[in-house]
């Protein structure tokens, strides 16, 4: 067996996700208006670390012999990136509300008592998911809710599941399958 270190390097970074799940010193950091918790922080220096000594200890014929390449994760970066840019403008427009363009999306998902309609989370989900990767559909699933997990996650709970369902369900659809061919 080659490459037994990686194993190590492996036990590293399944222990730095179950200590930054488990620590909680309670101190942020903000930046750009945007909160940062320190285990976060840590955690994200561990993996970052992890992965380049792991490319620094592995000899490049192991790569080569397992025909890896940096291809397939740029292609990801260019298509998320695009993805994002893209959905700026859907997210401001889901922003404005009942004044905005998507009103009428809006008025589709909400109940009579202004609340999230699961069902038509589920359904206009499971839709958008068929065709979308995972990310952008929650993205705007998440905004279209009021975009706050303390409530998604509260009184907001039916939403969350319904679009939770939704994605795992639809990722298994004949149309899901026939999209992603790749």
């Amino acid at each position: 067996m080659r490459g037994i270190v990686n194993l190590l390097l492996l036990a590293i970074i399944i222990g730095a996700v179950i200590v930054s799940a488990l620590w909680s010193p309670g101190v942020s950091f903000t930046v750009a208006g945007t909160p940062l918790a320190l285990r976060d922080l840590a955690r994200d220096a561990v993996l970052t670390l992890t992965a380049l000594v792991s490319l620094w200890l592995t000899p490049d014929e192991h790569r080569a012999a397992n025909g890896f390449s940096w291809e397939p994760i740029l292609e990801v970066v260019i298509l998320f990136a695009g993805i994002f840019v893209c959905a700026v403008p859907v997210l401001a427009m889901l922003d404005a509300g009942h004044d905005g363009s998507f009103a009428w999306f809006l008025t589709a998902v909400t109940a009579h008592d202004g609340s999230p309609h699961p069902a038509a989370y589920f359904w206009l989900t499971g839709i958008l998911s068929a065709i979308l990767d995972n990310a952008p559909t929650y993205l705007v699933f998440f905004k279209l809710a009021g975009g706050n997990a303390a409530d998604l996650m509260g009184p907001l709970a039916p939403a969350l599941a319904a679009i939770s369902m939704a994605r795992s369900t639809w990722a298994r659809s004949p149309i899901s399958a026939t999209h992603r061919t790749s």
